[in-house]
């Protein structure tokens, strides 16, 4: 008794129109995804320079199939702290891999005199870009910080709120570039937050 081929079956079965168009849909969808991460072509000259020195502007593209809520980084859930990294600025980052290595953003230096303070220097290079929402040009500073922690403080939807109302003790720009922060005790996970 013959077998009949792969290819002779699948011509022989009927196809449903649910099927067809789940098959067309995603057909569609991935090659949307393919257009929108393509390079595209023309001459731009905001990528990387061949000898490999950094190019201001640009425009970054990446695909997720994950929920990441809402682009507030205040009050996204699921996968949006992994995204926002990629986007908004943060005094510092602690390597996961090398708990000893910080990667410095908005601060240049911080020191830790005891377990409960921390005490964060602004770097004056970095600055509020033009914009057209009324915010004027200027170099962010400690201030910017204590206005976050207290947008958080506020907003009973924030996601790290529970930190602020559990673990924070107080908060203070001591002076334009100097930023300080004291938590009720020992935390442990405050550097990776």
């Amino acid at each position: 008794m013959a077998t009949k081929g792969y290819w002779q079956q699948f011509h022989r079965q009927r196809i449903s129109r649910r099927r067809l168009l789940t098959t067309v849909g995603a057909t569609g969808a991935g090659l949307a995804v393919v257009a929108a991460c393509g390079g595209g072509g023309g001459d731009d000259d905001t990528g990387p320079s061949p000898d490999g020195d950094a190019v201001r502007g640009g425009t970054l593209k990446f695909s997720t199939n994950a929920d990441w809520g809402t682009i507030d980084p205040v009050t996204s859930v699921a996968s949006g702290p992994a995204i926002f990294a990629r986007i908004y600025n943060c005094l510092l980052d602690r390597s996961r891999r090398q708990p000893d290595f910080f990667f410095f953003d908005l601060a240049e230096s911080f020191e830790q005199p005891d377990d409960e303070t921390y005490i964060f220097t602004m770097r004056d290079n970095a600055v509020i870009a033009p914009n057209d929402l009324g915010i004027p040009e200027r170099p962010m500073g400690a201030m910017d910080v204590a206005s976050w922690l207290e947008r958080v403080q506020e907003d009973e939807n924030a996601v790290i709120r529970g930190f602020t109302t559990d673990f924070l003790d107080s908060f203070q720009a001591t002076d334009e570039r100097t930023f300080q922060l004291k938590t009720k005790g020992p935390y442990a996970y405050f550097l990776f937050r």
